[in-house]
């Protein structure tokens, strides 16, 4: 028994794709199995170092070295979330009863559709990712690889264009590479200045003149596009959110005013008319004249900062350099790559949208024009601009549905015959403008995912990496039921752009989005893709 140690599995519950991922980590990082049991999995010391070790994703701690318990990065990570340290003994902890993905700045802003971090880590364990290199993330969304990059010493960029998101994605970066005294100080001075209007919750709706006398005289005309928000929030509502701004503006330093700017955000969709059950931006049937906006942001602030706090010195690497940036992969990724990075792209790791992604702007609008991010008018611009996008005017759907016709942009034979029996399909009596949007909106995802995979093919170095998690979609036309395979069909593309299959991982996993559970992908696949 002195030649081996056990690794334990968690006592909550997993996913059967997790057990088989943490089995594929083993072989990637070199560490010999000798045997598994209802505990753990047994290996052979010889075969393991401390490094591989605390590299490990999927077990809460290891034991048989020294006698003394080790336990990995990230079951550290995920112990802080719900494992209690009392005093100066760090061996008393609490198990939890599930996964926990949002500790440390995960948890700062919530994001539909995101994939956990957990992926993340085991998907660099399987590509064989090492310190130093560089991992692009093309859709990064609100930057859950970026984040990880930081605690696994990877360089690493992502692009997103939503601009919320990326100022949520380098607003974790900057959270989780602020040292933990002064984040804690910043956010305890800021809460004493902000519990001075608390006092604007208890009135059900109070006058502008009251809460001017509370906030100061003109306090809502500072904030942007007002004239909007008026119609989604109640003016009790925007004079806290006012004097929010005023005191993270007069309390917290600047460079850290964008930690607690996505802090604010975080709880707009609670506090607003807009329902926040619906991922479009439709209004709740009981509208209220005033919400606890500080009585949130306080708590938010509280349990956050100090999630971020408790990891600050699990694995953070700061001689590695991540962020994220505003642009289009499909137009601007070779530009944005090469002016931030002289070195070749070692690996990319992404969860890309779907053929019909997720309505994020819709989602996420109001506190885009309350952080002066989107003017109201460019709201629907914006919307169209995502990769995967549903939005589409009757002039530019007729315009792909011509594309489509001829394939004029290339996109894969099997891929464009597809796209043709969903015009064939739209054209029936029956389907709603939505439906009848279909095949453009499908064959402009697949051409925007082929200048993708183009751009990426040219920026990588030869034998690169490419790691994808991406599900199906399905759609009904004519009274047909169609299944979109996306990740086959993104296969083809990617193989058509100098790239080749390596392996194709079924993940049964959660409900995916919260809303909308008809709709939801509870399948969804692991693609690694190389470089030729």
């Amino acid at each position: 028994m002195n030649d081996e140690i056990l690794l334990k599995w968690h006592t909550y519950r997993y996913f059967a794709y997790e057990r088989d991922l943490a089995r594929r980590e083993l072989s990637a990082l070199g560490i010999s199995v000798h045997a598994e049991t209802d505990k753990g999995i047994v290996v052979k010391r010889q075969s393991i170092t401390r490094d591989k070790l605390s590299r490990l994703t999927y077990f809460s701690e290891i034991v048989g070295v020294n006698g003394i318990p080790i336990i990995p990065d990230q079951a550290q990570h995920e112990s802080s979330v719900f494992f209690a340290v009392l005093g100066d003994d760090a061996g008393t902890r609490k198990q939890s009863k599930k996964q926990q993905t949002r500790y440390s700045a995960h948890g700062l802003h919530e994001y539909k559709g995101k994939f956990n971090p957990q992926i993340v880590r085991a998907i660099g364990n399987l590509l064989g990712v090492e310190r130093g290199n560089f991992v692009i993330d093309p859709f990064c969304g609100s930057g859950t690889a970026l984040v990880e990059a930081s605690f696994l010493g990877w360089n690493a960029l992502g692009l997103d264009v939503n601009p919320l998101a990326v100022l949520i994605a380098n607003s974790k970066l900057l959270a989780v590479k602020t040292p933990p005294a002064q984040l804690l100080k910043i956010t305890e001075k800021l809460q004493r200045r902000i519990t001075r209007i608390v006092g604007l919750e208890s009135k059900s709706s109070p006058s502008l003149r009251e809460i001017e006398k509370v906030v100061g005289k003109g306090c809502l005309n500072l904030l942007p596009h007002v004239e909007y928000l008026r119609q989604w929030f109640p003016v009790a509502v925007l004079g806290q959110v006012a004097g929010a701004l005023q005191a993270i503006d007069a309390i917290v330093p600047r460079k850290l005013r964008p930690i607690y700017y996505v802090l604010l955000s975080d709880v707009l969709r609670d506090v607003s008319w807009q329902n926040p059950d619906d991922l479009r931006i439709r209004r709740r049937e009981d509208e209220r004249s005033n919400y606890p906006a500080i009585s949130l942001l306080l708590e938010s602030m509280r349990s956050k900062i100090e999630l971020v706090a408790r990891t600050a010195n699990v694995g953070i690497t700061r001689t590695t350099r991540q962020t994220a940036v505003h642009g289009d992969s499909a137009v601007d990724l070779a530009r944005i790559v090469e002016s931030s990075s002289k070195k070749r792209v070692d690996f990319a790791i992404t969860s890309p949208p779907y053929a019909t992604a997720l309505p994020y702007i819709d989602t996420q609008r109001l506190s885009l024009v309350l952080l002066n991010l989107v003017e109201p008018r460019n709201i629907m611009r914006t919307e169209q601009s995502l990769i995967g996008a549903r939005e589409i005017t009757a002039r530019e759907r007729v315009e792909w549905e011509k594309r489509l016709d001829e394939n004029y942009d290339n996109i894969p034979r099997d891929l464009w015959r597809l796209c043709r029996r969903l015009l064939k399909a739209a054209g029936q009596n029956g389907n709603g403008f939505r439906r009848r949007n279909t095949p453009s909106l499908m064959y402009r995802y697949f051409t925007q995912m082929r200048h993708v995979f183009g751009n990426m093919s040219g920026l990588m170095r030869r034998g690169g990496k490419f790691a994808l998690v991406v599900g199906q979609n399905a759609t009904n036309l004519g009274g047909k039921d169609f299944l979109i395979d996306t990740p086959t069909h993104l296969c083809r593309v990617a193989e058509e752009n100098n790239y080749r299959v390596i392996e194709d991982i079924r993940l049964d996993t959660y409900q995916r989005y919260g809303l909308h559970q008809k709709n939801a992908i509870k399948t969804e696949k692991l693609i690694i893709l190389s470089r030729r």
